[in-house]
Parts: C-alpha cells; structure tokens; sequence
C-alpha cells in the first residue's frame, strides 16, 4: 500500500512540473495564469501532506480525520481524472488540476453553456493547453485555392485565427477529411477512433478575446458589428481580426462566415473528448445517430 500511494504521489508531481513547465510559454498572461496554477498546486501540496497524514494513522492503526480522509479521496480522484486523460478518452483543461471530471451525462445536458473546436484525435496533446489561432489552416488554404488570387499572397495578409461553433457540428466533418471519406460514408468506428472535441467554457472568466460574427457576416469590413463572450457588440475594428502584420502589411481575416465564433489569441480547453466517451457525447446532444 504505501508503494502505491508512492506511485500515485509521484504521478500527480510529475504532471504538475510539467503543467508549470508548459503554462507560462502557451498563455497570453503567463504571470496571472501562473499564479493561479501556484495557487492549485499549493491547495493540492496541502491535500496530499493530508493524504498522507491520513495513511500512516491507518498503517499506526489508528482512524483518519475527516479532512485527511476528504483529501485521501481527492488525490485518489485526481489520479484517476489524469490517468484518463492520457489514456486520451476525456483529457481535462488545467483548470481541473486536482478536481473531479464531471460525467459525459453531466457535459451533454450543458451543452449550450459550452463552445466547440473539432480537431482529430491524435491532436489532442497539442490542444492541451490552448487551442493556437492559425494563418492558412488546411481548410481556409482549400478556399483560398478557390478564390482564384494567387494563394500565398492571400494568405500571408491573413489574420491568424481560430474558430468555434455552438454546437458539436464539425466533428464528423473533420474525421471525413483526416480520412479522405465522403461525409456520408464516415461511421461511428470513424469517429471513435479519429474524432476530437475541444469543449471551451462559455463562463470561462479568462475567456475574452473571442467573438462571434452574425448573420451579416464581414460585410461592412473593420466596421462590421461583433458580439462578444458577454454579449456585448463591438466594430471588429476594435478586436484582433484586423491589425498590424510583422512587416508592416495590413492583417485581416479570411475565410469567416456568419454564425461563426473566432478567436485572435490562444483558447484553453475546459475539457476534450475523444474515442467512446466522444461518440456518448454526441448521441447524448443529438447530434449523431
């Protein structure tokens, strides 16, 4: 027993170096972001000197307290919450560093509190800790390629970005182009094994720097009007999708339809979900048969 609870101690330090090691280089305030990390790994420091008051009384033979008891069971939960999440079925957001996951069931009866990214399943490591705006992702090259403008050029005046829907819609479209599938031919295994979803919290208070573009879409350029995470329009003049490149040229975005939320800067997932948990998930919200 005490091997284990080494085992488990050792595995929850070794995954807390390396969120410290990661954070500070992928967010946009790498001070605020690290304090709150400091803040969750202090919390977790006291938990598990408090599991392991509570597990050399019980070797002493003698009955833990309740709190030491409470923190036994929080860094038993927590092993589990990390250790699935590298099996890669449900791969928690920093923000659940020591807390537990909540169920598949519990996610899908909250689905509109949430916004969605689709990648594919092997990206999922990459998504961990922000979901990276993007200048000539493989879909917007395809537009770019039918617009008929030389394609480089476009695309090296485009405002990197990143993009979100409310609903879970693109997850099958993106297996069909991993797989090079029709659409109507890419089947649950299809998406058990490749299909990916990154779930951003709609209440998220770090979540700012996103937008979503109407039912006018870019019509009206810089002075199209925007709605933020709160609600609040905003010209897009006033966001990041139009700005300053590196050398001077005019950045703007490409690519953007209405209804679509985009993002300028990094977005860290609440959670993700891939494999059986995935496929739950969207027959739970209705959006796979």
């Amino acid at each position: 027993m005490a091997g284990l609870l080494s085992d488990i101690l050792g595995f929850v330090d070794r995954a807390k170096q390396s969120t410290r090691a990661n954070v500070g280089l992928l967010m946009d305030n790498p001070q605020e972001y690290a304090r709150q990390i400091n803040e969750s790994a202090r919390d977790i420091n006291r938990q598990d000197t408090l599991a392991v008051q509570g597990k050399n009384a019980m070797l002493a033979g003698r009955q833990p307290t309740p709190e030491q008891m409470a923190a036994m069971d929080a860094m038993r939960q927590r092993a589990e919450n990390l250790s699935m999440g590298f099996a890669g079925t449900v791969t928690p957001g920093l923000s659940w560093l020591g807390k537990k996951l909540p169920s598949v069931e519990k996610l899908a009866k909250s689905e509109n509190k949430f916004l969605y990214h689709s990648d594919t399943a092997k990206n999922v490591e990459n998504l961990k800790y922000g979901i990276d705006p993007q200048q000539g992702g493989s879909w917007i090259k395809e537009i770019a390629e039918g617009s008929g403008a030389n394609v480089d050029d476009l695309l090296s005046t485009q405002t990197p970005m990143s993009w979100f829907s409310d609903k879970p819609s693109w997850v099958k479209i993106k297996v069909a182009r991993e797989l090079n599938k029709p659409l109507d031919k890419v089947t649950t295994e299809d998406i058990k094994k490749h299909g990916h979803l990154a779930i951003v919290n709609k209440k998220d208070p770090y979540l700012q720097d996103i937008w979503r573009v109407g039912e006018q879409g870019l019509l009206e350029g810089q002075y199209s009007k925007v709605t933020d995470i709160k609600g609040q329009q905003v010209p897009a003049y006033q966001t990041g999708m139009y700005q300053e490149g590196n050398y001077g040229q005019r950045l703007e975005p490409f690519g953007v339809e209405k209804n679509e939320w985009v993002s300028t800067q990094s977005v860290e997932p609440f959670i993700q979900l891939t494999g059986d948990n995935l496929v739950k998930f969207l027959k739970l919200t209705g959006n796979l048969k």
